[in-house]
């Protein structure tokens, strides 16, 4: 395969099929290895929350400073853009090693020694989102460090699939809520609120006296009182109804990074 890509041959059309570059996912580390024997640049794209980052490339020194203080409840005060959050927050792949580590561990530890090789790292994120500490922290330690905004926004936005598709009717049935707001409640299918909090936010809800529109996996005792005034369906086409932001008094999230991103864009594009 290298010495295929590096012979630098024309294809049968004429074309040049030379690699001088490698873009790829930063979380294939090995397409670094395949530019360093091509002697190319290695550009690595970072899709997730860009100030994370810096938790994998403190993960040494985070696992130290758990062993010290035998605790997990600490603050991350001591890394650049996270001192907000606690070392209970991160992912198990950061705070675990020693000999049980995953191989997809070992990676993300590793991006303090191969991303500085990097001729420029790409963030899917924009720099004035980010906080000023991460982004100088960041700045010194790279090569080049580019923000590229949304790498999934296209504007105007593609053509939204026909609401026929809407197999739950949410869709109809916020079509024609669109002289009174609606509270859409959404937390994703991965982590969900305890049901003593979903209980007490229906209440809450039931309170506001706005329709809720839920999108919730399963229907816990205490909650289907909401549909009495509003609606509740495992799942919703979540960019649709995004779309439909122009009456939306109020967005219930687990404030994912990917879910915050596609509310950030529809916003941007609708208003």
């Amino acid at each position: 395969m290298y010495c295929q890509l590096s012979a630098g041959k024309r294809d049968s059309q004429g074309l040049n099929t030379e690699v001088t570059c490698i873009i790829a996912d930063a979380f294939v580390v090995p397409s670094l290895f395949v530019a360093q024997k091509l002697n190319v640049p290695w550009i690595p794209v970072w899709p997730p929350l860009s100030c994370s980052l810096s938790a994998h490339f403190y993960t040494h020194f985070i696992r130290r400073k758990c062993a010290e203080n035998n605790a997990k409840d600490i603050s991350l005060d001591f890394l650049p853009g996270l001192s907000k959050m606690r070392v209970e927050d991160l992912p198990d792949d950061v705070i675990n090693g020693g000999e049980g580590e995953s191989l997809f561990s070992k990676t993300l530890a590793s991006y303090s020694e191969v991303f500085p090789e990097a001729k420029v790292v790409v963030m899917n994120f924009f720099e004035e989102l980010d906080p000023p500490l991460f982004v100088e922290d960041m700045r010194s330690k790279l090569q080049n460090m580019l923000y590229v905004g949304f790498l999934t926004l296209s504007i105007p936005l593609l053509p939204l699939p026909p609401s026929e598709n809407d197999e739950t009717g949410c869709l109809s049935w916020l079509d024609k809520q669109k002289s009174t707001p609606v509270v859409y409640v959404s937390f994703g299918t991965t982590v969900t609120p305890p049901p003593h909090e979903l209980v007490a936010l229906a209440e809450a809800l039931e309170e506001s006296g706005f329709p809720i529109l839920w999108s919730l996996k399963d229907h816990l005792k205490g909650v289907e009182r909401t549909s009495d005034y509003g609606k509740i369906v495992p799942w919703v086409p979540q960019t649709q109804v995004l779309h439909r932001l122009y009456n939306f008094p109020g967005f219930a999230t687990g404030c994912r990074y990917m879910i915050s991103l596609l509310n950030l864009e529809e916003s941007m594009c609708t208003k």
